[in-house]
């Protein structure tokens, strides 16, 4: 019993010792007390601290930073979780305080923090004063993520080939049928089309059988597809670019309506279709175009951009073939 309390006693004395020798690290952001960065409130555009904007409002960062008794060289902006700050170099004059403004556009949803801070003559940080500036821009942009768009059945008529670009929906014809005022929804529709093998006069494979995917406008006169009666539907007439093959690295960007906008306005968005947005062989060979990471530019009759992202093709055995589609659209 003895020995127990013995033990007992010496584990309590060294978890005692322990937390009295313990000592916590500095933090680094409390480190550099020589610099001070001052925030102006000199104009309604600017930013003091923390602001909600709506996509495309200016912003004004006014600040003034002094350092007491290190020199400064630059002075940086950098938006927090990344590691390249944009920089403004100093003169002699500024060594010990600068002013400046910086002017942007609120384009990205949701928060965004920047800090301001200086770099010596060799790029050494030296501190931001402990101040955070961030702006908050309202979402104006409609994202459906995996739409699983199936190929028109003409037998069944349950293949969700129909596509709402604003509210992310898709119907069948079964289901616009059993309820028309669905197609005033309607942007697109898809169908795929078979093209056999072409050979020469020798035998030769000149072309390759293939399958191509096309959306279409339901406006579009007249219609590719005409195994559906549609004759009595709601046509809205979006319009399309062309097919773009850069999907993959491009539609990540597009992060506020104001994003797309910028680009796809400058894009001839015209078209009624069909679109062509996919080619694969029957037999899984090489594809003279990628079957998928199609991205087609909009355009609603509201007038609202956007951008159309096929991510993959796939099938099942209970509803065939089927697109994987993304969708950004203005709000």
């Amino acid at each position: 019993m003895k020995v127990i309390k013995s033990i007992i006693f010496f584990a309590a004395f060294g978890a005692l010792f322990f937390s009295a020798c313990k000592k916590e690290g500095e933090n680094i952001f409390n480190m550099f007390t020589d610099v001070e960065v001052t925030l102006h409130d000199t104009n309604p555009l600017s930013i003091t601290g923390y602001k909600q904007v709506n996509d495309g409002d200016s912003v004004y960062i006014d600040y003034t930073i002094t350092s007491k008794s290190q020199d400064m060289y630059a002075a940086c902006l950098l938006e927090v979780g990344t590691s390249s700050p944009t920089k403004t170099i100093l003169n002699d004059s500024q060594r010990r305080s600068y002013s400046g403004v910086i002017k942007m556009k609120a384009t990205k949803a949701g928060k965004t923090s920047y800090r301001i801070y200086p770099l010596d003559k060799v790029g050494v940080y030296l501190g931001d004063g402990g101040k955070t500036v961030t702006i908050d821009v309202l979402p104006n942009i409609s994202y459906y993520n995996e739409r699983f768009v199936r190929l028109p059945d003409s037998v069944t008529k349950e293949g969700q080939c129909y596509v709402s670009l604003s509210t992310g929906e898709l119907f069948s014809y079964n289901q616009v049928m059993a309820n028309p005022q669905l197609s005033g929804k309607i942007d697109f529709g898809i169908y795929r089309k078979f093209t056999p093998e072409v050979k020469n006069a020798q035998g030769q494979i000149t072309s390759a059988a293939n399958y191509r995917f096309y959306l279409y406008s339901l406006s579009q006169n007249p219609l590719p597809f005409t195994h559906f009666d549609i004759s009595t539907w709601t046509k809205r007439a979006t319009v399309f670019g062309a097919r773009l093959t850069t999907g993959s690295t491009e539609f990540p960007k597009y992060t506020s309506g104001s994003t797309i906008e910028a680009v796809a306005s400058k894009a001839t968005i015209n078209q009624l279709g069909p679109i062509e947005i996919a080619l694969i062989l029957p037999n899984g060979g090489t594809t003279p175009a990628p079957a998928s990471n199609s991205m087609v530019y909009f355009k609603t009759p509201e007038g609202k951009y956007g951008v159309l992202y096929l991510s993959s093709i796939g099938s099942n055995y209970k509803t065939g073939q089927y697109l994987v589609f993304q969708m950004k659209s203005q709000k």
